[in-house]
């Protein structure tokens, strides 16, 4: 037997807080607790009490019945990133959604029996404890069925009475097996990972992994590592300040740090700091990409049995009328063609696949008449092939086929069909000439019923082949590249698979009529995960018939609920690895492996000042490389990079590098940087006081912003006050530009061209507290203008400029000297 713990123990310093009173709820068996809200459900009152987060009751929500928020016995509840809370209404065999307030919003979980427990991953799927099928199932947020696994049993992997069930940043789902006295651990793909031997009624993960159990027999909470590993217990029976007395459950506080055992014999939520010096590091969120789906977001009447699809239209085949549908992106009808009567070589009965290439046209299976259909896509016959010529002719020769079913086109036009009968693959020209086959023996395996195919870019054939229940992967030459799936229910299994669809950048939707379910692979055959579940709600599938892949939008075609059904599929992509960092002249260089996804459109620079956050955006780019120019001198950031894909959808970050701006040795961190001072007219000393003599230029040179600069303008002897202009603030890396104004005294009126005149200036400004001072002595002249000579600049004053985009305010203040006189 695998098992997840060792013998090892270790205790915790535990320190129990005041408690909060729960004297609303008659008989509370469940909290939660996220942001500044407590929520406990009452399974008496067929409610669910909300506190704030200093345990203040606020309101109670819901009452006994089976309408939207009413409940009838609720034992779960979970609450998710956005702050929506999930109930269990086990009575009534269904998860309700609140808002934050309480709010209804809707429900789900029709194939649920007795669900005792959820709980709600980092990325918004949903786990239910289904407990009387003995199984979990795992639910989008809206409701739609993903996947399921477990039966009943007591071998690793099965359950008995499985009570509630939580789930980790990695998306590690643990299981409290409540019948075999244990929990038991799966990673994402629901692997066993182990098990540890406990008795308990609920349990709770904290953010480093590690599990706590909640064991009302005993009045006690069990504490185990991320590995399993019980590093201590602590509580005991009683009304005393650190006891309990029929706990119900637990949960973690909203920052994961205090643990709250729901006292409910005592009436209260007790509240236990629990400090263990193994805490060192966070569990990271799983880097695996994820596929997620919601919607139906379009709903289309046509009760049809195949469906493909270009970008702008989707093509469609009722068999009933015999005829082909073209429908553009909204569902409105836009062609028909083809006809179930007759015998001529256009009629279309019958047809159990086909394939669209915009250059080449329609390619139909006609399945009753053994051969092959060309058509254009305004729906004009063009030719038939592959069919028996003349009495001796057999349907199992080369060329010939026998029940042809799926039809797959590459980009050359050279087809593929899924010859059922003759248990092979036959390969066309775009004309029809017979090219080559490929099996029935593919590999080690035989090929027994291919139904439908795929085709990629890069050259490789999929085949879905119903009496094998797998996916075949074939090579340009038809060699088996890898297979897989296998019969069964399990996830990635199949009973039935009769079609497929490829999204044309990396993912394989494979439909499975007899589970009604659609399964998604990548292309090389890593398991994704599985949608839909049989019934007739609307994120259920009654009797799928066909699928086909518009970019991100998956289309199912439901003959049992005469609909076409639109939904939107979601890539969450793995972060870039191999992060690499360097810093030169104050300035941040991230460059990393990028990923292979095509699905990929680029890259979030997030930056933090510490592992734990705050997170801000620090930029993004579509190349492998980032350089960030606005981090701090004499700081460490931390970065984490996360991979956007097309549909704007965001993936996990990657693991925090951490890095090191070290402040600049010989370079001071502002600086006046130019200086530009024009002639100095004697004679037209009035003109100065409203027009400036020159500028210089300041420049911030580091990766942080100063507040409140002043710059101090002087010409030395010739002014008795220096000019103070004040830079209210300087963004990290900015310029600003600094008008000189002089007031000038007397002396001014004795000078000529050979007076030497000093113009000097001065930077001041605060650094760390400390004030620091930047100064500079520049030579300016004097001239004598002849008469009627304007000064060069001679535009209205204006305030000290700044470049726009920079958000740089200045403000101008003078001590000015006395006006200057004329001599006598």
């Amino acid at each position: 037997m695998l098992l997840w713990a060792s013998g090892a123990q270790a205790f915790d310093t535990v320190k129990f807080l005041e408690p909060f009173s729960v004297k609303e709820a008659a008989a509370p068996v469940a909290l939660a607790a996220a942001g500044d809200r407590i929520y406990v459900v009452d399974r008496e009152k067929c409610a669910v009490h909300i506190y704030d987060g200093q345990g203040k009751f606020l309101q109670s929500v819901g009452s006994k019945g089976k309408g939207p928020r009413q409940f009838r016995e609720p034992r779960g509840i979970a609450v998710g990133p956005e702050g929506q809370v999930f109930v269990a209404d086990t009575g009534n065999a269904r998860i309700q959604l609140l808002d934050a307030d309480g709010k209804f919003l809707w429900s789900f979980g029709s194939s649920l029996e007795d669900p005792k427990g959820v709980s709600v991953g980092t990325d918004g799927r949903v786990y239910v404890a289904d407990t009387d099928n003995e199984r979990i199932k795992v639910f989008t947020k809206e409701g739609i069925f993903l996947y399921g696994f477990g039966s009943k049993g007591d071998e690793q992997g099965r359950f008995k009475d499985p009570a509630k069930v939580a789930v980790n940043p990695a998306d590690e789902i643990l299981v409290l097996d409540s019948g075999n006295e244990r929990i038991q651990k799966f990673d994402p793909a629901t692997k066993v990972l182990g098990e540890i031997s406990v008795r308990g009624e609920d349990l709770a993960l904290d953010p480093y992994g590690f599990v706590y159990v909640l064991d009302p027999g005993k009045a006690k909470v069990y504490e185990f590592d991320a590995k399993g590993a019980l590093l201590g217990k602590f509580g005991s029976a009683g009304k005393g300040a650190t006891q309990f007395k029929d706990p119900k459950a637990i949960a973690l506080a909203s920052d994961g740090s205090v643990v709250l055992a729901l006292d409910s014999g005592n009436s209260r939520i007790q509240r236990i700091e629990v400090a263990n010096k193994l805490k060192v590091e966070r569990l990271a969120s799983n880097p695996a990409a994820k596929l997620l789906v919601t919607g139906p977001d379009a709903a289309w009447q046509y009760r049809v049995d195949g469906i493909r699809a270009l970008e702008d239209a989707a093509y469609a085949y009722d068999p009933q009328a015999g005829q082909f549908i073209v429908l553009d992106k909204d569902g409105k009808e836009k062609l028909r063609f083809g006809t179930r009567k007759g015998k001529g070589p256009s009629v279309t009965k019958g047809t159990r696949g086909f394939a669209v290439s915009r250059k080449l046209g329609i390619y139909v299976s006609d399945t009753p008449n053994n051969r092959i259909q060309r058509f254009d896509l305004e729906g004009n016959w063009k030719t038939n092939f592959a069919e028996k010529e003349g009495f001796f002719d057999s349907r199992k020769s080369e060329g010939k086929v026998r029940s042809p079913r799926g039809i797959a086109v590459n980009e050359e036009g050279t087809f593929y069909v899924a010859d059922a009968d003759n248990r092979r693959v036959d390969v066309f020209s775009p004309d029809g000439a017979f090219l080559s086959a490929i099996g029935p023996q593919v590999g080690d395996d035989e090929l027994r019923e291919p139904h439908d195919l795929a085709w990629d870019p890069e050259g490789f054939i999929y085949v879905v082949d119903k009496g094998l229940k797998k996916v075949l992967k074939l090579g340009p030459s038809g060699n088996l590249v890898a297979s897989w799936g296998g019969e069964g229910d399990g996830v990635g299994q199949f009973r039935s698979p009769e079609a497929v669809a490829y999204d044309g950048k990396n993912y394989l939707y494979v439909l499975d009529k007899d589970l009604r379910r659609v399964s998604v692979f990548t292309k090389e055959g890593r398991w994704m995960t599985d949608i839909f579940s049989p019934g007739k709600g609307e994120r259920e599938l009654d009797e799928p018939a066909g699928l086909a892949l518009q970019g991100s939008r998956l289309l199912v075609a439901d003959r049992g609920k005469g609909r076409i059904l639109s939904f939107d599929m979601h890539p969450y992509l793995t972060a870039p690895v191999s992060i690499s960092t360097a810093v030169k002249g104050g300035a941040v260089t991230l460059s990393w492996k990028p990923v292979s996804d095509p699905w990929a459109l680029q890259y979030v620079v997030l930056r933090a000042p510490s592992p734990r956050g705050p997170w801000e955006r620090a930029g993004v780019s579509e190349m492998d490389s980032f350089e960030d120019t606005a981090a701090a001198s004499a700081q460490t950031y931390y970065y984490s990079l996360a991979t956007e894909s097309r549909t704007r959808d965001l993936g996990a970050p990657s693991i925090p590098v951490a890095v090191f701006v070290p402040a600049s040795a010989n370079r001071a961190p502002v600086e006046i940087s130019t200086v530009a001072v024009g002639d100095v007219f004697s004679a037209n000393y009035k003109w100065y006081l409203k027009n400036p003599v020159g500028s210089v230029t300041v420049k911030n040179n580091v990766n942080a912003p100063f507040q409140n600069l002043k710059v101090t303008f002087r010409l030395k002897e010739f002014m008795d006050f220096g000019y103070d202009t004040e830079i209210k603030r300087l963004g990290a890396r900015e310029t600003a530009e600094v008008p000189l104004i002089a007031t000038l005294n007397n002396k001014i009126l004795d000078v000529s061209e050979d007076t030497p005149v000093q113009a000097e200036f001065e930077l001041s400004y605060f650094e760390e507290g400390q004030p620091r001072s930047v100064s500079l002595t520049k030579p300016s002249t004097p001239a004598t203008p002849s008469p009627g000579t304007i000064p060069t600049g001679s535009a209205p004053s204006s305030p000290p400029r700044t470049r726009p985009s920079w958000n740089t305010a200045a403000r101008s203040s003078a001590r000015r000297a006395p006006r200057p006189r004329p001599a006598a």
